[in-house]
């Protein structure tokens, strides 16, 4: 600021214009203008400016070669951003006092985004001078800790984040494009570095410059520790000194922690560590860094000072690891090697060798030339490592410390003793291969089974090893840590302020007023990397592809939730809708990689729809089957793949040879039934039949979505969780289906509910019973093992609850669930309907009622059945007759308690006067599955399959039977789950599948094994799985 006013003095003295010159000196000569030394605060930079004409603004500064402000002539001016990677990210760029001083010295505007969960409170900033505002439009450059989601990054501006870009890291290469999509000149602290030499040799080695230090080290510690006692207790079944360590979140301060470690190192002294799991061996990697420098810190804390017991002891190298175990397999072991833990601090020449055995180890040769290096520790450290501290840099130039294979192989020659793996690096598949994801403060540990590539989520018992991956482990000191990083970033903040670009100048334009340390830190300009970050392109995995959801449905959360889990694969997710519950959107706003459109109409909106779907790579379709032609016309048209969960349509049909053409993928019925069914269906038939030769001659195929038994509690045994329309109306279908050599042709859909059966699926707590669905033999051809000529019995059906179909019956009978029956004219409650479509006055009692309908019930059983000829339909028949009265008397019970009996007013009539729309409305409200209740899937196949060649029979029962949680019904994962891994399955292997169906097209999950058989590994992997008994049947 004295620089400026010095130079706005001696420039002033020297212009041609006295009104000019007059106010310039004017300016000078006043006391609101500070010396160096003085009180800022009493002349704001912004203040001091608007004194300035803009010719004379830009003179001053151009000739003292300060970065004039714009071509508008605006006040230099800082943003932060409020941070929303999660909830436990309470970290800042800069402190309120450093923000003050920027304000105070350097004359530069700071605009703080308001947040509730930052460590410095939105008034503390407003103290220091800050303005508080949402919008950060009016800041060149903008400043944040972690990532910023890529539809919240504005557009021709300079951010400075840790973007995690450098090494080509696929989680974030959406948010690169994004930002070079949007003219961003990106800034990356891991990139803030300067030269040092290397003592003794003219070599010299990058050190960062912007940083949080030791903390990571410190928080990565003291959560390891954690996560190690409780595994050791839950898993392995010790106790030990380590179960007294919390997670650094729950301390105050890192003082605090240190006491707390002193305290484990004095109970490590006095009871020791259980002699089994000697020798409790911890590895460090990045000696010398940072991070390293931060776990040695508080690994030595376990020393307590006042000890002359060493409970720490440091080894030189990794023959004394291994010389450890060696005394272990000895029998050598004494109370006095219990009562400490043994630390390596690994530097590169444990981790690799050069490949030619003459050339001896030079780690700046390594840096250099890593191709000429092969890994040794894997061999050399790993197995005889119970706790691995991993803090190194890595990329892909170097050798991984640990591959995949190599633990598996270490897994299967038992030396493999990992318990946990504390990784400060987060660096997913990077030096740890099995690091497969980043964990979070509140979630920090996960299980990863690597022998049988299973991951066990937010837990500590399973077989494996304990993944600690938390990559924002400062923020659990988050006002320290500020305040260290904000001191390292603070020196270079006013030049970048000033120098706010042109977008689109010469990148040399841009780069003239920065520091050199900030030039060499920029990664993207004028919309494309710069030339040092241009190996990015290179390195970086393909694209993670965009998928658009239609639909906010309780289906959506499942789908988002496993797209989430897959961001190698998935970059964004868009959900759009009518209208988007406020709690699916509270619960995934701040996810990076979700966005939300809301009040999308399908049907009016085809100028929005067509911009998300042209912007998309994947469209998932759950919005009703009526709308997915419109969705599949202009997934055609912008050449977008297609997933639904709906049965194909003729219409979705008729575009199978368009979308073939195109090499397009429109998957149907890939949710629950049709899709996991069908799924089940093939993987049974490709055994019994493509590889064991069997014929099958009975096939039966049900499922249903039900409430759980305790939530059954109803005549229905059933509730709706949605509209109960579909339900009523799939009551009155027709049907076709083949029975014991006969086929049964139902065209009347009304005697639909007349056809239940009972169903025993040796599950003694279930009643079941089954409908049968509209055509079940179409599927002959569609499961393409099947032989009708084989074939004796071919039925599919829906499941319920015994009851269900008595109650439906009557419904029927009377013709509730007609669309063109109308609410009788002068009945006012529903007692009053009743009477009127049983035809009896409503002062009837209700013996004389019991009566009439009992007789109405034979009536219309003698009408329904009065020409059948297959025996099926006469033995159902003949149950009919026997049960009348008893059916019709529980019907009539369960309209009571249904309240279809009531006689109290009717409440609002539909504008259409429907009764089916009355009833409808009604068990909406009666039979609502509420919060409070849970839901049940279950399905059923069973074959019988004759082996002409062993002259035997075989019964193959298979089931699945998911129950809903207290958060999420079962249905949405059955449906929406097989929906979100056939998406990320298109994302990865699309190429695979389309070759595998000729071509792509309009198809189903039967079409190709490499569908059905990798959506049910999946869901297996989630916790849907197919049970499969097998019984010989006795001639």
């Amino acid at each position: 600021m004295y620089r400026l006013s010095k130079a706005v003095h001696q420039l002033a003295s020297r212009h041609s214009s006295s009104s000019c010159s007059g106010m310039m000196m004017a300016m000078t000569t006043s006391s609101s203008i500070p010396k160096k030394s003085s009180n800022h605060s009493s002349l704001s930079f912004s203040k001091f400016s608007s004194f300035l004409s803009q010719d004379y603004h830009h003179s001053v500064l151009n000739f003292y070669g300060l970065r004039k402000y714009s071509e508008s002539g605006e006040v230099p001016t800082i943003g932060i951003r409020r941070e929303d990677k999660n909830v436990w990210e309470r970290r800042v760029p800069l402190t309120p006092s450093q923000c003050e001083e920027l304000i105070k010295e350097h004359g530069i505007r700071v605009v703080i985004q308001p947040s509730t969960t930052r460590a410095f409170s939105d008034e503390e900033y407003r103290e220091a001078g800050c303005e508080i505002n949402e919008d950060l439009t009016s800041a060149q450059t903008i400043l944040a800790v972690k990532e910023v989601p890529a539809h919240l990054l504005i557009p021709n501006k300079t951010y400075m984040f840790f973007s995690h870009t450098i090494k080509g890291q696929w989680y974030n290469m959406n948010m690169l494009d994004t930002i070079i999509e949007k003219n961003i000149r990106l800034i990356d602290y891991e990139r803030v570095v300067k030269e040092v030499e290397v003592p003794g040799t003219e070599k010299t080695v990058q050190e960062r410059l912007v940083r949080f230090g030791p903390f990571a080290g410190n928080a990565g510690v003291i959560d390891t520790l954690h996560i190690l006692g409780e595994r050791l207790l839950t898993q392995y079944g010790y106790t030990s000194p380590f179960l007294s360590i919390s997670y650094a979140r729950n301390y105050i301060s890192l003082e605090i922690c240190k006491h707390a470690l002193n305290e484990i190192g004095r109970k490590i002294s006095q009871y020791g560590i259980n002699k089994d799991l000697f020798p409790m061996t911890f590895v460090m990697t990045g000696r010398g860094g940072s991070v390293c420098q931060g776990m040695k810190e508080m690994i030595q804390q376990l020393q307590p000072p006042e000890l002359t017991h060493k409970t720490v002891e440091f080894l030189h190298s990794p023959a004394q690891l291994k010389a450890l175990w060696e005394k272990k397999a000895r029998g050598q072991v004494t109370k006095e090697d219990c009562r400490k833990i043994y630390v390596l601090i690994c530097g590169p020449e444990a981790m690799v060798k050069p490949k030619d055995p003459s050339k001896p180890f030079d780690k700046y040769d390594y840096y250099a030339n890593p191709q000429e290096y092969e890994p040794i520790f894997h061999e050399t450290i790993i197995p005889y490592t119970r706790v691995l501290l991993n803090g190194m840099y890595w990329d892909a130039r170097y050798p991984r410390l640990i591959t995949n294979k190599q633990a598996k192989q270490l897994i299967e020659q038992n030396r493999f003793p990992l318990i946990v793996v504390g990784d400060i690096s987060c660096d997913p598949g990077g030096s740890v291969e099995f690091l497969t994801k980043t964990t979070t403060i509140s979630n920090p540990v996960y299980v990863n089974n690597i022998k049988e590539d299973k991951i066990y989520d937010d837990t500590l018992i399973g077989e494996g090893v304990a993944m600690l991956a938390v990559d924002h482990l400062p923020a659990e000191f988050p006002r320290s840590s500020s305040s260290l990083f904000g001191s390292h970033l603070f020196p270079f903040i006013p030049d970048l302020a000033r120098s706010f670009p042109t977008f689109n100048s010469p990148l040399e334009t841009q780069m003239k007023y920065l520091p050199t340390e900030i030039r060499k830190a920029v990664i993207t300009a004028n919309g494309k990397l710069t030339p040092n970050y241009e190996y990015i392109n290179r390195i970086r995995g393909p694209r993670a592809k965009r998928v658009l959801i239609l639909g906010s449905g309780y289906v959506v959360p499942p789908v988002i939730d496993y797209l989430l889990d897959n961001p190698r694969d998935i970059s964004v997710i868009t959900i759009a809708s009518d209208k988007i519950p406020q709690d699916l959107k509270g619960k995934y706003t701040g996810k990076l990689s979700v966005e939300f459109v809301n009040n999308l109409n399908v049907s009016q909106d085809s100028q929005v729809l067509n911009d998300l779907i042209s912007k998309t790579d994947i469209v998932v379709s759950l919005v009703p089957a009526t709308l997915h032609p419109i969705i599949a016309r202009q997934c055609l048209k912008y050449s977008k793949h297609l997933i639904t969960a709906s049965y194909i349509s003729p219409e979705m049909e008729a575009m199978h040879e368009e979308a073939k053409q195109k090499g397009l993928l429109f998957i149907n019925e890939i949710g629950l039934d049709p899709g996991i069914d069908h799924m089940c269906i093939m993987k049974t038939l490709d055994e019994v039949v493509g590889k064991k030769g069997g014929r099958v001659e009975s096939f039966k195929s049900y499922c249903g979505a039900l409430p759980a038994p305790e939530s059954s509690n109803n005549p229905l045994g059933y509730k709706f969780s949605w509209s109960p329309i579909g339900v009523l109306r799939a009551s009155q279908n027709p049907c076709l289906f083949m029975k014991d050599g006969e086929v049964v042709n139902v065209t009347d859909g009304t005697k639909l509910t007349f056809l239940n059966e009972k169903v025993d699926v040796k599950f003694k707590g279930f009643n079941f019973e089954v409908v049968p669905n509209r055509d079940s033999l179409k599927y002959i051809s569609k499961y393409k093992y099947l032989n009708q000529n084989d074939l004796h019995t071919m039925m599919r059906g829906t499941l319920r609850f015994g009851g269900f179909c008595e109650v439906f019956r009557l419904l029927t009978l009377l013709g509730y669930l007609k669309q063109e029956t109308p609410i009788p004219a002068n009945a006012n409650s529903f007692f009053e309907i009743f009477c009127s479509q049983l035809n009896v006055p409503s002062s009837s009692s209700m013996k004389s009622i019991a009566t009439t309908l009992e007789k109405m019930y034979n009536e219309k059983i003698d009408e329904m059945f009065s020409n059948i000829t297959d025996k099926y339909q006469q033995r159902i028949y003949k149950r009919l007759k026997a049960n009348a009265e008893s059916d019709a008397n529980y019907a009539l019970k369960s309209f009571n308690q249904l309240g279809l009996l009531s006689k109290e007013p009717l409440p609002e009539k539909p504008k259409s006067g429907s009764l089916l729309e009355l009833i409808c409305a009604h068990l909406e409200r009666e039979l609502a599955l509420t919060a409070q209740d849970k839901d049940l899937n279950f399905m059923i196949h069973e074959f019988i399959v004759k082996y002409d060649k062993e002259n035997s029979r075989e019964r193959i029962t298979s089931t699945v039977c998911v129950f809903g949680d207290k958060t999420t019904t079962a249905t949405s994962r059955t449906v929406g789950l097989p929906v979100a891994i056939t998406a990320v399955m298109v994302a990865k292997e699309a190429a695979d599948l389309t070759k595998s169906v000729g071509g792509g097209g309009v198809i189903g999950p039967t079409s190709t094994s490499l569908l059905y058989e990798g959506v049910l590994r999946k869901l297996e992997e989630q916790g849907i799985k197919v049970e499969e008994t097998v019984e010989k049947i006795e001639e």
